[in-house]
């Protein structure tokens, strides 16, 4: 199983030379991925802005939303932005995509959210055309520098329902669990295997978990206050429960990563509630030593 770090760009207060730093400390750690999440309605750096600054100051570590919210944007534009991140990078973006859940990131955008799954479907077709540098509706030109090859930008799915599962065996690679405990994660990625070798895909699809982390009795608190934080629009009970979940040493690693192996993940993203770069340090030491 692959080791991936988050990086910081939804924990509020967090200077732009901290995502370059961590990004180059993540590399030369030797985790195989580094992983942005997405909200609207909440202070940080846009997913793809962030992934494009880490592509700049990397060569190897592989790149990936998890997950942007893809029916608050325009398709085209989307498309767009992580096509020239997969340019930049030469080629490490994986864009992983949902519907979304909040309804206050829809209402800010000026989008609407009941429609958003239908809108979403619609949306993966145009985004797919843009990158086979097909001219977008309207004009004769396509936006991009030039096409993408092999279908485009790899695209993992999130979400938790029969709809992801169909969309992830039509347009993806594989799912992007939500933060969740490694004993949900395997009824649900079975269901995605499944589905993908009834539909006649090759290989197995691609299943990526994400657990957090806050390192060091020294950032507890500030740890416990972040996740509260984020996750306050849950409710007070929820927000409390992933407060107290990341884990805090190297046996709390360890067990993470001994439970979601059992569970079949292919990749375990470390997710960040503390945005000092030494944290990427404490990790790296955590999960190899």
């Amino acid at each position: 199983m692959k080791l991936g770090i988050g990086l910081p760009n939804v924990i509020p207060d967090v200077p732009g030379r901290v995502l370059v730093d961590w990004a180059i400390r993540a590399e030369s750690a030797g985790f195989s991925s580094l992983v942005t999440t997405d909200r609207v309605v909440y202070p940080g750096y846009d997913p793809l802005l962030a992934l494009g600054a880490a592509a700049a100051v990397t060569s190897r570590i592989r790149l990936i939303t998890d997950v942007i919210v893809g029916p608050v944007r325009s398709p085209v534009l989307l498309a767009k932005d992580a096509a020239g991140v997969q340019e930049i990078s030469q080629g490490r973006l994986v864009l992983g995509v949902g519907p979304g859940v909040r309804e206050d990131d829809f209402v800010v955008a000026e989008r609407d959210f009941a429609g958003r799954w239908a809108r979403f479907e619609r949306d993966l077709g145009i985004m797919r055309r843009v990158w086979a540098g097909e001219p977008a509706e309207g004009t004769d030109r396509s936006p991009l520098p030039r096409p993408l090859p092999d279908g485009g930008v790899p695209v993992l799915m999130g979400g938790f329902s029969d709809g992801c599962i169909r969309r992830a065996v039509k347009w993806g690679i594989g799912w992007a669990a939500p933060s969740l405990p490694p004993d949900d994660v395997v009824p649900f990625a079975r269901r995605v295997r499944e589905a993908w070798a009834a539909a006649g895909r090759d290989g197995s699809p691609e299943i990526i978990a994400m657990a957090r982390f806050g390192i060091g009795e020294d950032v507890l608190e500030e740890s416990r206050h972040s996740a509260r934080d984020y996750f306050s629009i849950l409710g007070p009970e929820l927000a409390e429960v992933f407060a107290n979940d990341a884990a805090r040493d190297t046996e709390a690693v360890q067990a993470m990563i001994g439970k979601y192996a059992e569970a079949g993940v292919d990749e375990l993203i470390f997710n960040p509630t503390v945005a000092r770069v030494s944290q990427v340090d404490r990790l790296a030491e955590a999960c190899f030593g």
